[in-house]
């Protein structure tokens, strides 16, 4: 899907072909890597409708983007509720 996204912006040389790779796993996510070739004063403008291409053909597939997530637990901390604010009272 990346690499034919890839083929697909205006602006990006045929040769050399587009590359797609797997950059590295993340803790909670897998990185891929696209790379392509343009003339220099197009890439801006290629990079720009690259990344956005990309971003539309996951979303499309229904593929999430992962994004960390903390949970944070207090030890010895006794849960409390907030007071509680009765209408008309101040």
């Amino acid at each position: 899907m990346l690499e034919e996204v890839a083929r697909a912006i205006e602006g990006v040389l045929p040769e050399p072909e587009p590359q797609v790779y797997l950059k590295q796993l993340g803790g909670s996510s897998i990185d891929w890597a696209v790379r392509v070739w343009t003339l220099t004063p197009d890439f801006w403008a290629v990079r720009e409708h690259l990344t956005q291409r990309i971003k539309d053909a996951l979303d499309d597939a229904e593929i999430g983007i992962p994004f960390p997530q903390m949970d944070v637990h207090l030890d010895g901390v006794p849960a409390t509720a907030p007071p509680r604010v009765e209408a008309g009272g101040g």
